[in-house]
């Protein structure tokens, strides 16, 4: 859903895309600092909003993109606000149980924990680098659902 900012063009004031463009600025509070800031981001969303059309309208795919707050933003913007701490891969781990014995046979091919309530909506977590907490708090209120039947939080 990314894309890099091209060529300024002149776009015309009563430009449909520029229109859904404030739309999105007013819906998620966004102000820049200038009009070439502004015209700037725009390329931006124009072309995110292409991409994100150009891939929804593709067969088989198995999710959807959407407009959402991160439209005016590049990838490589993104990554570096929001994508946290990145850790070496090849940190050595032992394994902590081994299902070697359990018996599998009665086990359903997949099971959506959605349907049983036990994935809670996502958390917004903003670039504070957390997000691992966030994904074993999470964790843990699944399990928590699962086992009690009853909601955390």
């Amino acid at each position: 859903m990314w894309a890099s900012p091209s060529a300024a063009s002149r776009d015309e004031p009563n430009d449909p895309m520029m229109k859904r463009f404030e739309e999105w600025m007013a819906e998620y509070g966004r102000v820049y600092k200038d009009n070439d800031e502004k015209m700037r981001r725009f390329q931006i969303f124009k072309n995110n909003v292409k991409h994100i059309e150009t891939f929804n309208s593709r067969n088989g795919n198995s999710y959807t993109l959407g407009i959402n707050q991160f439209t005016d933003m590049t990838k490589s913007e993104f990554v570096a606000q929001y994508t946290g701490v990145s850790l070496p891969l090849n940190i050595e781990r032992e394994p902590v149980v081994s299902f070697d014995d359990v018996n599998i046979s009665a086990v359903p091919q997949s099971i959506d924990w959605r349907d049983y309530g036990a994935v809670n909506e996502v958390k917004n977590q903003n670039p504070c680098g957390s997000c691992w907490a966030f994904a074993a708090i999470a964790t843990v209120e699944g399990i928590y659902k699962i086992k009690t039947g009853l909601r955390a939080g």
